[in-house]
């Protein structure tokens, strides 16, 4: 009896032991690897759609290397080869950071490199330094979006001391953007400095970081922006007081939308005034109405005044 149940016992194992080295066999397929061999994914093993299977590693680095020439292709196989681990492919990625002329090729170049945590925190000491010291304009803008891009919170102070000392217009609108992407309430004075910039540029990267965050807390370099110049920044100044409720811009906000020459300014007025809404913010919309001969404004004062009911 004694050696029925070894015999028995003996057989269970051998059969665990043969199901154990089936299953590892088996991930090791899905995986895409057999003993130690890279082999492309393929549908039947799990791929999302046909024709997305991994690169392998010459594929990939020929794809990074016709970056620009075929944008298109470089961000398929960066995706499609995520989990391709290729070391040697990191420095040709962190190049693109500061040498392309395409925003697409940077973003997915920056896209791919943070996700691999051993390159992100020596990429973005990289994009600090040419940021704060070199000469050429061009990388120190595309530096500054790079950090961005990265979301990497170290660099809020860098990219605000960017939009602070940096001659270069096109290189304090890249910090502001940067700042906006990395999206913490420490960047707000930063950006409300941006806002009392002498360029135009800046100025506008500085509303628009205003309505994307969502936290910014200083109105009044903000309400100065709806006296300007420029339609495309009253405009989005109207827009970001109205986001934010600021009752203060009420005053101003009436004026624009009694007498500003933009019909599009007026209209963002009666957005931005029915936001706010209210007893004053009603009484602006009603004595605007007969001024206006504008088919589109006067629709935008309708809307507002049914928001400003709620």
């Amino acid at each position: 009896m004694k050696n029925f149940e070894s015999i028995i016992t003996a057989m269970a194992l051998a059969s665990l032991g043969a199901l154990g080295a089936s299953v590892a066999g088996a991930h090791a397929e899905a995986q895409g690897y057999v003993e130690g061999e890279f082999r492309v994914h393929d549908r039947a093993r799990g791929e999302l759609s046909p024709g997305t299977q991994a690169p392998d590693l010459a594929t990939l680095r020929d794809a990074i290397a016709s970056a620009d020439q075929n944008p298109t292709r470089f961000a398929t196989m960066l995706e499609y080869g995520e989990r391709v681990e290729c070391i040697s492919c990191v420095p040709a990625v962190q190049r693109l950071l500061l040498t392309s002329p395409s925003r697409d090729v940077r973003e997915s170049a920056a896209w791919w490199l943070r996700r691999r945590p051993y390159a992100r925190g020596p990429v973005a000491r990289q994009m600090r330094e040419v940021l704060t010291g070199d000469a050429d304009e061009v990388r120190r803008q595309y530096a500054a979006e790079a950090l961005g891009m990265l979301m990497d919170p170290n660099s809020v102070e860098p990219l605000a001391d960017a939009i602070e000392r940096d001659r270069a217009p096109n290189v304090r609108a890249a910090a502001v953007r940067g700042l906006a992407r990395i999206n913490v309430g420490s960047a707000s004075h930063a950006i409300a400095e941006a806002l009392a910039d002498v360029d135009p540029s800046v100025q506008i990267a500085a509303l628009e970081a205003v309505i994307e965050v969502g936290y910014f807390d200083e109105m009044e370099p903000l309400m100065g922006l709806l006296a300007s110049d420029d339609a495309s920044i009253r405009r989005r100044a109207a827009r970001a007081v109205g986001l934010y409720h600021v009752p203060d811009a009420l005053p101003a906000l009436a004026a624009m939308l009694a007498g500003d020459v933009d019909r599009s300014v007026r209209q963002a007025a009666a957005w931005a005034i029915g936001r706010i809404g209210g007893g004053d913010a009603r009484a602006a919309l009603d004595d605007a109405e007969p001024l206006q001969d504008d088919d589109r404004v006067l629709e935008a004062i309708r809307l507002a005044r049914r928001a400003a009911r709620r």
